[in-house]
């Protein structure tokens, strides 16, 4: 396994709005680990719990590597649930499980994981969406008409399982 970087748009809740952030997820040859950085440890701990049990149950294969995940700008909260599928997209990129659009498409996401690898809504999901700066982005089944997102706003690709990410970038994303 070679080394792999990937970077996943996404946005975390911020009062009534929202703010957009960048994941970006290292991944090395080194003694197996998991490093959030550029955030309070709080919460941190279970993220890295979500991510890893979601992963395992939905198919893939947690990889026995470094793993560094670095949230830009760096937030003064902990991260937010929302952040744990633009964690697991960039993690499984990286690690070279699914095959990304090349050149300037970014791929983007939020929602929350379930241990068993559901995509779980979250709160704010419309001002998070609207914050996002991806061209498609991946996130849990909402209820929004198209016509209440502004214009310019990015593709929504909605998931209701970690297991779907694959054929869902396949399709939105013909390489």
């Amino acid at each position: 396994m070679s080394t792999g970087l990937y970077r996943v748009a996404s946005a975390i809740p911020h009062g009534v709005t929202a703010r957009a952030v960048h994941v970006d997820v290292h991944v090395a040859q080194g003694l197996p680990s998991f490093t959030i950085v550029g955030v309070p440890d709080q919460g941190c701990r279970e993220t890295r719990d979500r991510v890893r049990a979601a992963i395992i149950n939905a198919g893939y294969r947690w990889p026995s590597i470094r793993i560094t995940v670095a949230v830009s700008p760096s937030p003064r909260i902990p991260p937010p649930a929302v952040l744990d599928l633009p964690i697991a997209v960039g993690l499984l990129v990286a690690s070279g499980q699914l095959q990304a659009p090349d050149g300037e498409e970014l791929l983007g996401g939020f929602g929350e994981l379930g241990l068993d690898g559901s995509v779980r809504p979250v709160t704010g999901h419309l001002p998070i969406l609207c914050a996002v700066q991806g061209d498609r982005v991946f996130a849990p089944p909402m209820r929004i008409n198209p016509v209440s997102l502004p214009q310019g706003a990015a593709a929504v690709i909605e998931l209701r399982h970690l297991n779907q990410l694959d054929a869902a970038i396949k399709q939105a994303c013909p390489v």
